[in-house]
């Protein structure tokens, strides 16, 4: 019988590195890091975090960037698969018969250089 509690229990392990591999990166780019402090600091006037609402992170461009970057590279979810019910045409003409699996490794996409780019 399957164990759906390790399931679980992988999913959070992987969601939690995930979000630790954000941080990280951020914290490796010291330029990008003082840019998201200056804007929070800049739109939030210095308040106190506890009175701060999620209006109060409306338009924060550098954040919105800096944590969208790293989650391209570290996705908390780093593979999937799909199984189409009946037979279906890729756009890339390719046939996928009826429940063949397709695995998408979000991982290796966001480090793709001929969809990223290159550095």
């Amino acid at each position: 019988m399957f164990n759906f509690g390790l399931l679980y229990t992988m999913n959070y392990f992987q969601i939690l590195c995930g979000s630790y591999n954000c941080l990280l990166s951020l914290a490796q780019n010291p330029s990008a890091e003082n840019k998201i402090r200056k804007e929070i600091q800049n739109k939030t006037g210095g308040r106190n975090w506890k009175t701060l609402t999620i209006k109060d992170f409306e338009g924060l461009i550098y954040l919105h960037g800096g944590l969208c970057e790293a989650l391209r590279l570290y996705p908390p979810v780093s593979l999937e698969h799909k199984a189409p019910t009946k037979t279906d045409v890729l756009p890339t003409d390719h046939v996928v018969d009826k429940e063949t699996r397709i695995i998408l490794s979000f991982y290796s996409m966001g480090r793709m250089e001929g969809l990223w780019g290159g550095g």
